[in-house]
Order: C-alpha cells, then structure tokens, then sequence
C-alpha cells in the first residue's frame, strides 16, 4: 500500500476519518510511552517499501486529544531524546513534526522505508494484528536475507563448518532470545538451516575456513608466538577473552615485578569485546577473507582488518551513531547472541568503556591500499588513571545527562585538538550536546567554542585535579589568555566584570586562595594600564589599549 503523504495524513485527521484499524501502517497515541517505539520498529519492518505513521494527540476514534503547545514541545522532546537513545539505525528512517488542527496540537512521526531491520531497545518487531511482538532469530536473519543491496555474508558458502563453534553460538542465541532454539537431538548443521544461514557466507566466516591470525608480542614488539585460527566466532568466546586478559595479567608482572596479582581486569571485558566484534562485522572479507589479525602485547591489543575505502570517513566518529555495515547478514547474526551490542555505536562504546575505566583513549589507524583499506584499532592497559576516574565522579555530579558527562570528559582527553577537529569525531547530536556542555557553568573547559581554530582551555578545577594540587600559580601563558577571555567576557557585561564572574569562568573555586591569586591578578593588571576599579566593590573595568 502507498505510504500516505503528511497532507493526507492532516485532511484525514481534519474529517474524522483517520482510523488506525483502516490503515494498517498507522498508529494513533493519546500520549507517548517509550513503549511505544516498539511500533516505530514494527511498521518499519513490516512495510518496508511502504513505510508508515504513529500520530501522537489523537485518540483511537481518531478524535484530538486537546493537547496545548506546552504538551507538544514536551512530548517532542521525549519523542526525541528516546529515538536517539533506542532507535537503530538512529534517525535515519523517521521524521519528527508538530501540527495544529483546530486549534489542537499533534506530532506526526513518519517512518520512511529503508533497506535495513529496524531495532528498538536493542530488539526488532513485527506486526501481528493490533500487536508489535518481538521477531524471533529466524525471522530476523529471513528478513536479512530479503534485504536488497550487495551483502558478502549473504553469498553462497560450500566450505567446512566447525560444529562446536555452531553449537557454542546456539547456546550464546538462546542465553538471550525470548524464543528459544530446539537445541535436543538437532545437528548444527539443522541449527544452521532453522535459521536459514546454512549455505550463506555468514557461516563460513563465523564457523567456517576464514581465518584469523593471533599474535603475542613482548615489549619491544618482538613476536613471541602465532597461531591462525578458523571461524571468527573463535575471536567472540568468553574463552579467548579470558585468554587475553590472562595472558596480559602474567606478561605484565613479568615486565613490571611490582605489579600487583590483586583480580583487575587489564582491559574492560565490554570494550575488549566489542572491538573484536567490530572486526568480524565490518571486515572487507573480499580481500584475503578479511585478513584479521590480534596482537597481543603486555601493554597494548591491536585488532587489524581489511575494510573498504568509505569506512575511513568512520576514523574519527568517536560519538555518533552513523553506521556503514557492508554484512547486514553477518551483523544482525551477531546482535542475536548480542554479541554486539548496537548497530554504528561499537566505536561509541569501546571508547566510554575505556575512559570510564580510568584507561586512555583507544587509537583507530587507517591506511589506504588501491581497492580496500586496512582499518587497526589500538587498546591500551595501562594502570588506570586515577585523575580520569575523579574528573568523571566530578562530572557525574554535575551533569545527569550520560551523553553529557561522557562526552565532557572526552572534551577533556581531547584538549590538544583544535574544536574543528573534535567537532568532527562528532554527529549532529552530540554537537548539540556539546552546546549544552559549554554553556554550563560546570562544563570543564573554558567556553571558547566561538573560535574553531583554538583548542579548549582546561578549567583551573581540572589542571588542578590532574596536576594533584589544590592551587596553581598563573603562567605568563595563563595571565595572556585570562586577560584575552575577560576582555571578551565584559563587552558582554557592558564592560565591567566582577570577580564571581571571573572566577566561574575559568574555573577557578571560592577558596581564600584563588579568590586572591585572582585579585592580585587583576591588582597586576591595574598597575599595567589594563583594567581600573569599577565604583562597585569587586568588579573591574577593562581599558582599550
């Protein structure tokens, strides 16, 4: 059926003719539940070439629901912030518009058809009468395979198969999915074939002959020993997560005797995961099967892979939701054992999971052949950084948004690059996001976005909380840049700027000390010819010169 245009939905809505039972492909809601975007996902899969519509403010009788302004902007800021957080692919399959018909606001949400399942909440639906129950594996990896558009993973395979590996998945499926899989009396290969992956690519490169070559190296980079694998789900097992972290435990004590043998992890089990992950669901498989390769160093896991030429545009998104996935088949194979975890957030993940666990930021390197790309991403296991882990307690307290202090702390870790390069590992979202963060009175930078070209200045709260101290001393540097910033901040106060509002601006607390390391700088400043007494105590008046 032909997807219903906006000026069709409102004339219908207009006569009282808009009745949900005689449209399949819409929905009509008095309200918005975060439910209810199990039905966004449901009319996406099942009208895939058609699309639809769930229209908010409008009762099943297709009577309004009397809703004022002040419902609408609320509702569509709901609206909006659950797509963001549960809607995969994000954004790229709806449309958000408010209305008015007689004098009744409504929010239109319009589902545009597009060629990948459509997820909520980390699951995918379909229609089912007036229902919206969750697909099952079967049914997830049949509509993959009625995807169009060229998939490697779904291409025919005739090579041999490792029954364990086949089974070791089944298991993983059934640990999550709400209909189990019949695992009694079943070969894998009818495993295979209930989901209807028997003779696909897919099973070749998760339990087939792609290989994967996995290597120890010590601190200076010198092999130790190699060994090549086949089937990719190998790289996935809990078993060779545990190998890594305890073969990087015992290196590390080797290389460092003071090292502790306390139960830490060298890297965050999640982050460590989803790289692996990432690198079976991206791979170029075109190209040498992919040619994956770990290495494994006491202080360092680099995970390298063939990848086309367009995923170089992917380098630097650190936070965004943007996907590319070349094997559609392969990546919603591994979303049924959640495996991995989010379609286009993997890098989004890997790189919280690190910060938030005191590590540094990982690395993404790539490098540009004739037809392909090699794509390598680095995770390091230093001790964890204690200044991190304070700077994310202190920001957790001062933004309840996750978005927000997450994506402030890597601002932080980001302070060498210039805010035209940060903007760039960013979507459109998370450039919101970090409009907010600056205009903050607790942001941790400095609000110097205006400039794209300069680099975030640290507050004094941070210098001071990585540098351990409670007071820092003003360098020449520092004293150049506080009186540029003031200047600019005063002809935004009609020229006179007080104390408290110096201090807030760069951070600095209401101790007795900053609060006279600040007027002796400002005390400075007056005897320079730079700035004189307002005639109201505590504020200053910045001179042209």
């Amino acid at each position: 059926m032909p997807r219903l245009t906006k000026e069709q939905i409102i004339k219908k809505i207009s006569s009282g003719k808009l009745l949900e039972f005689l449209i399949p492909n819409v929905e009509l809601k008095s309200s918005w539940r975060q439910e209810y975007g199990k039905d966004i996902s449901a009319i996406a899969n099942h009208f895939r070439k058609e699309g639809g519509w769930i229209i908010l403010g409008i009762n099943d009788d297709g009577t309004l629901s009397e809703w004022d302004d002040k419902t609408l902007i609320k509702t569509e800021s709901q609206v909006t912030n659950h797509i963001n957080e549960y809607l995969e692919p994000n954004f790229k399959n709806v449309i958000i518009t408010g209305e008015i018909i007689d004098s009744s606001h409504i929010l239109l949400i319009e589902i545009i058809p597009i060629d990948e399942i459509v997820y909520w909440n980390e699951k995918a639906y379909k229609l089912l009468g007036t229902s919206s129950p969750e697909l099952s594996p079967s049914e997830i990896l049949s509509l993959s395979l009625e995807l169009p558009g060229q998939d490697f993973s779904k291409l025919a395979y005739t090579g041999k198969l490792n029954s364990s590996l086949i089974m070791g998945f089944a298991e993983k499926i059934n640990e999550n999915a709400k209909e189990k899989l019949n695992l009694n009396n079943i070969s894998s290969l009818d495993i295979l074939s209930n989901l209807g992956i028997h003779n696909k690519n897919v099973s070749g490169i998760l339990f087939g002959d792609f290989p994967i070559r996995i290597i120890h190296c010590d601190i200076n980079g010198d092999i130790l020993d190699q060994e090549e694998k086949f089937g990719l789900y190998n790289l996935l097992e809990d078993q060779f997560i545990n190998q890594i972290l305890s073969w990087t435990r015992k290196q590390v004590q080797i290389v460092d005797k003071s090292f502790s043998a306390k139960e830490e992890q060298p890297y965050p089990i999640e982050a460590l995961r989803e790289s692996l992950a990432n690198a079976v669901a991206h791979s170029f498989y075109q190209k040498d099967y992919g040619d994956i390769t770990v290495e494994i160093f006491p202080n360092k896991i680099s995970i390298t892979n063939n990848s086309s030429l367009e995923a170089e545009a992917f380098v630097d998104k650190w936070f965004s939701r943007i996907h590319n996935s070349q094997n559609k088949l392969l990546m919603n194979t591994l979303r049924m054992s959640k495996l991995t975890e989010e379609l286009g957030s993997g890098k989004n993940r890997i790189f919280r999971q690190m910060i938030e666990h005191g590590k540094r930021e990982p690395i993404i390197e790539f490098q540009q052949f004739k037809n392909f790309g090699k794509w390598k991403i680095t995770l390091y296991n230093e001790e964890n950084n204690l200044p991190i882990t304070l700077l994310i307690n202190r920001l957790k307290e001062y933004f309840s948004n996750s978005d927000e202090w997450r994506l402030a702390t890597a601002i932080v870790l980001w302070k060498n690059k210039t805010w035209n390069q940060i903007l760039s590992f960013l979507d459109e979202h998370y450039i919101r996001v970090t409009e907010r963060i600056i205009e903050n009175s607790h942001s941790p930078v400095i609000p110097n976005l205006s400039d794209r070209n300069s680099k975030p200045l640290l507050k004094r709260w941070v210098i001071a909380l990585f540098q351990n101290q409670t007071i820092i001393p003003f360098s020449t540097d520092d004293e150049l840049t506080y009186l540029n910033e003031f200047r600019i901040l005063s002809k935004k106060m009609n020229g006179i700027l007080s104390n408290i509002q110096a201090r807030e601006h760069v951070g600095l607390t209401n101790t007795k000390a900053e609060i006279s390391q600040l007027t002796n700088l400002f005390t400075k400043w007056q005897k320079q010819g730079l700035v004189k007494k307002s005639l109201k105590r505590g504020e200053w008046i910045f001179l042209n010169n």
